[in-house]
C-alpha cells in the first residue's frame, strides 16, 4: 500500500496535469490554430481588426478645449 505523502504526491500531479490540460484546452479555443508559419511569404495580409477611427468633426474643436488642442496639435505625435 502507498504511503500518506505518496497518495498526496499523486493527487497533486494529477491536478497539475489536469490543469495543464483544460489551460491547453482553452488557449485552443481562443487562438486559432495556423496552419502556415506566420512569418511566410505565402501568408497574405491581414486587414485590421479595428478600423482606423475617422476625423473628429469640427465641431469637437470648438471652444477653450478645441484652441488648446490646436495649439498643441503640431507638437504632438498623434495622427
Amino acid at each position: 500500500m502507498e504511503t500518506k505523502q505518496e497518495v498526496i504526491e499523486a493527487i497533486k500531479k494529477f491536478k497539475q496535469e489536469r490543469q495543464l490540460t483544460k489551460a491547453e484546452q482553452f488557449l485552443n479555443t481562443i487562438v486559432p490554430q495556423q496552419k502556415e508559419n506566420i512569418q511566410s511569404e505565402e501568408v497574405e495580409d491581414v486587414q485590421e481588426a479595428i478600423p482606423w477611427p475617422e476625423d473628429l468633426p469640427e465641431e469637437a474643436y470648438h471652444g477653450l478645449i478645441g484652441e488648446i488642442v490646436r495649439a498643441i496639435e503640431p507638437y504632438t505625435e498623434a495622427d
